[in-house]
Parts: structure tokens; C-alpha cells; sequence
């Protein structure tokens, strides 16, 4: 298995971790740590994830119509998206559409940071011998 499934991997361990924790209020508000921490925290944590699974998957896409969605992202979008609208059944958390919006804003970065890595690190030049004659 790659270095970046295990990562991936154990990014969404982590993930579970905070937010079982969260969902047990034994967390500080990370806005008492940091000014606007806990958007920020939801972009970080839910995107660093989903680019860790779209690398980790190499890219895999699916087909939605006429959409091309990165898996990793539809995937980790979804279960964020269920852990989400859990909190409202939640006495320790609290349901917020900001919250929401910074999950996806999230999963897009991810997925357009993920594609642009992927082309980095995958693709190699094409380069034509100097012996062979063009074809002009």
C-alpha cells in the first residue's frame, strides 16, 4: 500500500477522532484558540482529508451526469456532509451552514489542489529524439 493510502487512512482516522471527541464536548472552541478557528478547522481537517483520499486514489473520478467528480471528494463530501446535519440531533454541537459551506469549500480545494499535484507528479515530459527526422 503507498505512503499516501496509509495517510489517507489515517487522516480519516483523525477525522473520526475529532469529531467523537467534538460530539463529547471534550474539545476547547477553537475560536477561543484562533479567530475564526473552527471555519478554519473545517477547511483544513475535511479538505486535508479529501486531498489526501483523491491522491491516494489517483485521481479516480466518477461519472454524475455530465460531471466528473474527483471519488475522494464525493466520498469524504457525503460523510461530512451526514456528520453535518447530525448535530442537529446533538445536545454538544451545533449545526451551522457555515459550517457546511466551509466543508465543501474544503472538498472543492481539494480537488482542484489534487488535480493539479497529480499532473505535477505524474505526468512526464514528452521529449522526441534529436535522430529522428520531423515530419513537417
Amino acid at each position: 500500500m503507498s505512503g499516501f493510502k496509509w495517510a489517507a487512512i489515517a487522516a480519516g482516522c483523525s477525522l473520526v477522532a475529532v469529531i467523537a471527541a467534538a460530539n463529547m464536548a471534550l474539545l476547547p472552541p477553537a475560536n477561543a484558540i484562533v479567530p475564526a478557528g473552527d471555519k478554519l478547522a473545517h477547511l483544513l481537517l475535511v479538505g486535508g482529508t479529501a486531498w489526501l483520499v483523491n491522491v491516494s486514489l489517483y485521481g479516480r473520478r466518477l461519472q454524475v451526469g455530465r460531471l466528473r467528480p474527483m471519488t475522494g471528494s464525493v466520498v469524504v463530501g457525503v460523510l461530512i456532509g451526514v456528520e453535518e446535519f447530525s448535530q442537529l440531533w446533538l445536545s454538544a454541537r451545533t449545526f451551522s451552514w457555515g459550517d457546511m459551506a466551509m466543508n465543501l469549500i474544503g472538498v472543492l480545494l481539494a480537488a482542484i489542489l489534487a488535480e493539479w499535484w497529480l499532473r505535477w507528479r505524474l505526468v512526464e515530459p514528452i521529449t522526441v529524439p534529436s535522430d529522428q527526422p520531423s515530419s513537417s
